[in-house]
Protein backbone atom coordinates (compact mmCIF):
# COMPACT_ATOMS: atom_id res chain seq x y z
CA UNK A 1 0.00 0.00 0.00
CA UNK A 2 1.28 3.44 -1.13
CA UNK A 3 -0.71 6.15 1.52
CA UNK A 4 -2.14 6.03 4.70
CA UNK A 5 -4.07 8.37 7.39
CA UNK A 6 -1.67 8.87 10.58
CA UNK A 7 -4.46 9.38 13.61
CA UNK A 8 -2.55 9.85 16.11
CA UNK A 9 1.48 9.91 16.95
CA UNK A 10 4.24 10.18 19.75
CA UNK A 11 7.72 9.31 19.99
CA UNK A 12 7.17 5.40 20.51
CA UNK A 13 4.68 4.91 17.73
CA UNK A 14 1.63 5.96 16.05
CA UNK A 15 -2.22 5.25 15.15
CA UNK A 16 -3.15 4.81 11.71
CA UNK A 17 -5.83 4.28 9.21
CA UNK A 18 -4.84 1.99 5.78
CA UNK A 19 -6.77 1.48 2.88
CA UNK A 20 -5.31 -1.89 1.26
CA UNK A 21 -6.51 -5.08 -0.38
CA UNK A 22 -3.47 -6.64 0.89
CA UNK A 23 -3.69 -8.00 4.42
CA UNK A 24 -1.47 -6.31 7.11
CA UNK A 25 -0.13 -9.15 9.71
CA UNK A 26 1.13 -8.10 13.33
CA UNK A 27 4.91 -7.89 13.35
CA UNK A 28 5.23 -6.76 9.67
CA UNK A 29 8.73 -4.77 9.64
CA UNK A 30 7.28 -1.16 7.49
CA UNK A 31 9.13 1.71 6.11
CA UNK A 32 7.08 5.13 6.07
CA UNK A 33 8.14 8.16 4.52
CA UNK A 34 6.17 10.90 6.51
CA UNK A 35 5.39 14.61 4.44
CA UNK A 36 4.79 17.88 6.27
CA UNK A 37 2.99 20.48 4.61
CA UNK A 38 5.14 22.62 2.83
CA UNK A 39 8.38 20.21 3.13
CA UNK A 40 9.83 18.84 0.61
CA UNK A 41 11.90 15.97 2.37
CA UNK A 42 9.89 13.60 4.20
CA UNK A 43 10.67 11.92 7.89
CA UNK A 44 11.74 7.79 7.38
CA UNK A 45 10.62 5.93 9.76
CA UNK A 46 11.01 2.32 10.25
CA UNK A 47 8.59 0.74 12.39
CA UNK A 48 6.45 -2.66 13.55
CA UNK A 49 3.14 -3.33 13.32
CA UNK A 50 1.57 -3.85 16.82
CA UNK A 51 -1.73 -4.38 16.05
CA UNK A 52 -4.03 -4.63 13.20
CA UNK A 53 -8.00 -4.50 12.85
CA UNK A 54 -9.97 -5.23 9.87
CA UNK A 55 -12.90 -2.67 9.13
CA UNK A 56 -15.15 -2.89 6.02
CA UNK A 57 -12.92 -1.25 3.68
CA UNK A 58 -9.56 -0.47 5.16
CA UNK A 59 -7.41 -1.27 8.19
CA UNK A 60 -6.82 0.56 11.62
CA UNK A 61 -3.44 -0.45 13.75
CA UNK A 62 -0.82 0.35 15.74
CA UNK A 63 2.98 0.98 14.44
CA UNK A 64 5.90 0.85 17.11
CA UNK A 65 8.51 2.94 15.64
CA UNK A 66 11.70 0.92 15.53
CA UNK A 67 14.35 4.05 14.02
CA UNK A 68 13.46 7.38 12.82
CA UNK A 69 15.84 9.51 10.55
CA UNK A 70 15.50 12.63 11.93
CA UNK A 71 14.68 12.54 15.42
CA UNK A 72 14.15 16.37 15.64
CA UNK A 73 11.56 16.43 12.85
CA UNK A 74 9.75 13.99 14.15
CA UNK A 75 9.54 15.96 17.50
CA UNK A 76 8.35 18.76 15.51
CA UNK A 77 5.88 16.54 14.22
CA UNK A 78 4.34 15.42 17.68
CA UNK A 79 4.12 18.84 18.76
CA UNK A 80 2.46 19.68 15.78
CA UNK A 81 -0.20 17.53 16.03
CA UNK A 82 -0.62 18.15 20.02
CA UNK A 83 -1.11 21.43 19.40
CA UNK A 84 2.21 22.57 21.16
CA UNK A 85 4.30 25.51 20.15
CA UNK A 86 7.02 25.72 21.76
CA UNK A 87 8.76 23.94 24.84
CA UNK A 88 7.69 25.47 27.78
CA UNK A 89 10.08 26.70 30.33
Amino acid sequence: WKKCTIINIHHKGFGLEVHSLKKIEEGESLFFEIFLANKSTPIDIHGTVRWIKERKRYYVGGIKVASVQDEDKLTRLVRLTLGIKREAG
